[in-house]
């Protein structure tokens, strides 16, 4: 998710200064955040010590140096359980065993979020990717607040600086280094959820490093660089190759694009750095032909969809964090001429700026200057791990080798530059709340649907796009937890596994976000009327279906309505259905929610859903998409495909011939380069087709029931009828085997949040729906139905 350097809103003059407007506790909070990430830069020998560490160092009294997971400070699980504070008490206290001596609210808090994560690959996945965006998002924010201030002019003062600047970047850095240690774990350390290899697991995943292989070569027409330079190489010129690209090569990009939170012009870089790089750390276009480099890429990327397991989340994070060492983290000329700027920057640069500054060894004391210059230095620029050197060069300073004069300003300078970084966080924060729907940005941070429809955009273009912006997840939990009670509240409710405690918990969430303001120190565009919109991370998942229906969007709003529709928006995060939703697919319950805020577009429109072969597919259109999508009211058309014959039942006749034939081009385009059936929400405005959601559908095909029991024709099934609510809450947990006979005259809208409920305590028994009355094979219900494996049959 690089962005251009600089922020086009916050100059070198304004992004340190405090803004009164924000408030002092936003300020407040942040400083004491940075304190705690400077707690976690500590070696505590968790992940193993100095003879086993995968980077080391022959120290001048000849004992060996561990300086690379040995430093992997234990922090996920405390930062899920929101216990940062409690973590960095206990690590002032230096403890000799990081677990032994561990005080018993700590060591809960570990085990519960193991006990979370040892058998659910969802919830593992939602972990991993929260906490490494996090330290990817913050990397990026700290690149930019040290490239706005110039180093001091004496050097003493500029190693100071450096220290410093690198400290808070290997602080904030720490999720990041913890869940890199965890993964690949050879001792299978106390909390880690990650079987080792040892343990006998047969290790799978990590598609990306395949590609990581083939790249240079799929892309070979498109890399121009060489070992001995770029050629010439630039952004411009890779935005112009990138918007040349075939079908195929868009595809490939595409997919690669949805695995990594990334833009297409950035893998068109990572290919050119990895046939640039002089070293063999990827592959290089010769290696193969571009054809069979297609090939194998097709088939790599197609694993990636396969199901997961414990093991395979870890392994594709692990090829994940390794892909990403080529990728831009700010756009900029420097990415090329100095090489900087990419993945993981505030440490890495920050790391070769130091060691420029104390390489000649005039800044350390008199009897150990030849010592680092003789025996050291050599061993650190052999280090192929820049993080590695980083540590190194702390552990020196804080052992005490500079000269004094250097000591007394770190001492000086320190609380200065970390309330300085604080601010500038803080600023970046807000001026980041909201990102544009055309950026690209990981689903973690956006959400689902606005992730749809950044891609929707590399697809049909931006003037067939939705325009808007997203309020990001970051935003939405800075204005949640702000408020004591509420935190409080969540941390309970996350913990907590009786459902009916979370309902009950959840309500008193949801009466307190209505206190809450989340628009006041963001831009908003203005329009006459808005439509608000949920985008979870667990909603319109590449690999676990869509969540239609689930969360609340708020359609046709008044600018003075804005506010009022995002608490709406955020607090359905918090409802009974979305509670219940992700207990069914294993999902977390710490607030992933942004808000998609966009101009409302009325015209007729509604759902397209392909079937996964390129060639049928099943649309249904109303006076509205809203007027589909949601409850299936009569008043819609609906038009399908079966091996390329035109089925339809038109009784509107809302869409003329050529506009079906349309939107149906436009599907069937999707589903080709993103290799998966899709859902389109589409609307025609003024007679021109415009995208409002893309996702991937569920392939009935694929789909089974999350029943392990047989479902085949002979078993006995009973058919329950239904024609309120309260007969579905009377029925209790059932013993059998049944169908749902759904009454004509009850309220689909409200029955879809019931079921997920009913769900719940009857997962392993439902066997279908009978409905009454019909509605789109493309609403919510028919897509949560789709996603849950529940066949739907009709009575007309």
């Amino acid at each position: 998710m690089p962005q251009e350097r600089t922020n086009n809103n916050l100059s070198k003059e304004n992004i340190f200064e405090v803004r009164p407007e924000f408030g002092r506790d936003i300020y407040a909070r942040q400083l004491r955040q940075t304190a705690i990430m400077l707690s976690l830069v500590s070696k505590l020998n968790v992940f193993g010590n100095d003879e086993t560490d995968e980077f080391t160092v022959l120290r001048e009294n000849g004992e060996t140096n561990g300086i690379f997971k040995t430093w992997a400070v234990p922090v996920v699980p405390f930062f899920e359980g929101e216990m940062q504070e409690n973590l960095a008490l206990y690590l002032e206290q230096r403890p000799e065993s990081f677990w032994e001596d561990m005080p018993g609210d700590l060591k809960a808090c570990a085990s519960e979020w193991y006990e979370k994560t040892k058998d659910n690959p969802n919830y593992l996945r939602q972990t991993l990717e929260r906490w490494r965006t996090f330290s990817e998002t913050q990397d990026r924010k700290l690149i930019e607040i040290f490239s706005q201030r110039e180093l001091p002019t004496e050097k003493e003062e500029r190693i100071a600086e450096l220290y410093w600047r690198l400290k808070i970047a290997f602080g904030y850095a720490a999720p990041f280094y913890h869940l890199e240690a965890m993964i690949s774990d050879s001792e299978q350390t106390p909390f880690n959820p990650i079987p080792t290899m040892k343990n006998g697991v047969k290790n799978v995943g990590g598609s990306l490093d395949v590609i990581g292989i083939t790249l240079p070569s799929t892309f070979s027409t498109e890399v121009i660089a060489s070992s001995d330079g770029w050629n010439g190489l630039n952004w411009q010129k890779i935005q112009e190759m990138t918007s040349d690209l075939d079908e195929q090569k868009m595809s490939i990009a595409l997919r690669i694009s949805r695995v990594t939170g990334t833009s297409l012009e950035d893998i068109i870089f990572a290919a050119n750095v990895l046939e640039r790089m002089p070293v063999s750390v990827g592959g290089k276009k010769g290696d193969l032909s571009q054809t069979e480099a297609i090939k194998i890429t097709e088939e790599t990327l197609d694993q990636i969809k396969t199901k997961d397991s414990i093991v395979k989340v870890a392994g594709d994070m692990n090829a994940l964090i390794r892909f990403l060492n080529w990728f831009p983290l700010i756009k900029s000329e420097e990415n090329f001429s100095l090489g900087t700027g990419w993945r993981y920057a505030a440490v890495c640069d920050t790391t070769n700026a130091l060691l420029n500054e104390l390489s000649d060894g005039t800044s350390f004391l008199e009897g150990f200057s030849d010592i680092f210059v003789d025996s050291l230095l050599p061993q650190i620029r052999q280090l192929d791990a820049t993080s590695a050197k980083g540590r190194f060069q702390i552990q020196l300073i804080e052992e005490g080798k500079l000269s004094p004069e250097i000591y007394d300003l770190i001492q000086k300078r320190g609380s200065e530059i970390v309330e300085r970084t604080s601010v500038g966080l803080v600023n970046l924060k807000v001026e980041e709340a909201v990102v544009d729907l055309n950026e690209t940005r990981p689903r973690v941070l956006v959400g689902g649907k606005a992730a749809g429809l950044s891609e929707a955009v590399k697809i049909f273009g931006k003037e067939n796009t939705l325009p808007g912006l997203t309020i990001t997840t970051e935003w939405i939990n800075e204005v949640l937890f702000q408020d004591e009670e509420i935190k409080t509240l969540i941390s309970i409710f996350e913990n907590t596994s009786n459902i009916g405690e979370k309902f009950i918990l959840a309500r008193e969430i949801r009466d307190r976000i209505h206190n809450l303001r989340f628009v006041d120190l963001i831009s908003i565009p203005t329009h006459n009327r808005y439509a608000i919109r949920s985008s979870s991370y667990d909603e319109d998942t590449t690999n676990n279906g869509t969540a239609a229906g689930v969360y609340e969007s708020v359609i046709d709003v008044e600018a003075t309505g804005v506010e009022a529709a995002v608490k709406t928006v955020v607090a359905s995060f918090f409802s009974e259905k979305a509670i219940s939703f992700r207990t069914l697919h294993g999902f977390s319950d710490k607030p992933s929610m942004a808000v998609v805020i966009s101009p409302l577009i009325e015209g007729k429109g509604g759902v397209i859903i392909t079937s996964g072969n390129v060639k049928d597919w099943e649309l249904s259109v109303g006076k509205s998409a809203q007027h589909v999508v949601k409850d299936g009211e009569t008043g819609f058309d609906s038009y399908r495909s079966i091996d390329g014959a035109l089925k339809y039942r038109s009784d509107n006749k809302i869409l003329k011939q050529n506009e079906v034939l349309m939107i149906a081009e436009a599907a069937l385009k999707a589903e080709r380069l993103l290799k998966t059936p899709v859902d389109i929400e589409f609307v025609f405005d003024k007679g021109k087709l415009l995208i409002l959601q893309l996702r991937s559908a569920s392939n009935q095909g694929d789909t089974q029931a999350y029943s392990s029991e047989s479902t085949n024709e002979m078993e006995t099934t009973t058919t329950l009828q239904v024609d309120d609510l309260a007969t579905l809450y009377s029925l209790g947990q059932s013993q059998t085997n049944f169908k749902l006979r759904v009454g004509k005259d009850i309220d689909i809208g409200q029955f879809q949040g019931e079921l997920l409920r009913f769900l719940v305590v009857n997962r392993n028994r439902l066997r279908g729906l009978i409905l009454e009355r019909r509605i789109p094979r493309t609403s919510h219900l028919a897509n949560i139905c789709a996603n849950l494996g529940i066949k739907i049959e009709f009575t007309d």
